[in-house]
């Protein structure tokens, strides 16, 4: 089977690199454009790329999907498949037209649920215990084309976004490598999405790191590992921006009520600190200007004792 692959980010790496190891025919690699990025704004290769390059598998960067010059390329691959993971462009009907059989999608998520940029984030950030992956036959709408393949993942109550992506992309791999024995060997079947089940998971935003300590430790504890490694939760401390990197939820329903965001006690092992409801604990974090720490040194450090209290007012 030839495949032209498009992808960009390490979820999508993981799934080529399993590909490449199954010796499937990858024809060519589409991936984005080289930006500049990060606090040097040097241009760094995207994952995608990187391994392309080290399999010598030719690589293709257009800047968008909308011009008949990239369709040709597209077409003198002569693709059986495409198959599509974390591109993060738009495909249109055109180029969903071109392989010979159709365009396959590996999604983050158990579709129709948490269609959209970010669905790994969004499942933590709303408290999902399981999650999984989708592999659909894609179709001109986001995420709705009808599903080939699904595969679950419980959600355990401590890992973070980051690490969870990379369990769901190994998952993801599994069930590409089932989607794509099915079409060769004539036995796919396809499940439509029931739209009435649909929701969404937007792409993150930079305000959305800002806790709010009137939320509960359980909310502000999925928020905080929700958004790992970007944007980050994020509160105010002594009028600079602190990154809280780690926590875990101290007491979920605490019969004590100081004001939300006060420090509650100082332990060896954390930050117990006030909320709407309940009491969470700051494990690791990270002030403006400063290396990520643990607690007790970040305490040591800054001497903060009981009563102290981190406020969400801060730029």
């Amino acid at each position: 089977m030839r495949i032209v692959f498009f992808g960009s980010d390490d979820f999508a790496a993981t799934n080529l690199e399993r590909l490449i190891r199954d010796q499937y025919e990858i024809a060519a690699v589409v991936t984005q454009p080289d930006r500049a990025r990060g606090r040097g704004m040097n241009i760094s290769l995207l994952p995608v790329k990187m391994l392309a390059l080290e399999q010598n598998i030719p690589v293709l960067q257009p800047e968008n999907l909308g011009g008949e010059d990239i369709r040709e390329s597209l077409r003198a691959f002569g693709a059986d498949v495409f198959v599509v993971i974390a591109y993060g462009l738009f495909l249109p009907k055109a180029v969903l037209d071109i392989p010979k059989k159709f365009c396959l999608n590996v999604h983050g998520s158990l579709l129709p649920q948490y269609r959209g940029a970010a669905p790994v984030n969004w499942a933590i950030l709303y408290g999902q215990k399981q999650t999984g992956v989708s592999v659909i036959r894609m179709n001109e709408r986001m995420d709705a084309g009808d599903v080939m393949v699904r595969k679950s993942l419980p959600i355990d109550p401590q890992i973070n976004a980051q690490d969870l992506k990379e369990g769901l992309a190994k998952l993801g791999a599994e069930a590409l490598i089932e989607a794509l024995k099915a079409v060769e060997n004539g036995s796919v079947c396809f499940e439509p999405q029931d739209e009435k089940k649909a929701s969404f998971a937007p792409k993150l935003e930079r305000e959305l790191g800002r806790i709010d300590w009137t939320a509960s430790a359980m909310v502000i504890h999925n928020q905080v590992r929700g958004l790992v490694p970007w944007p980050g939760a994020f509160t105010g401390f002594k009028g600079k921006r602190l990154k809280v990197l780690e926590t875990s939820v101290f007491d979920e329903h605490s019969a004590d009520r100081p004001q939300p965001g006060r420090v509650v006690r100082t332990l060896p092992e954390g930050i117990v600190v006030s909320c709407g409801r309940g009491q969470v604990l700051i494990k690791r974090l990270q002030l403006e200007s400063s290396k990520p720490m643990d607690a007790r040194s970040f305490c040591v450090g800054h001497q903060l004792k009981a009563g102290e209290a981190f406020s969400s007012d801060v730029i």
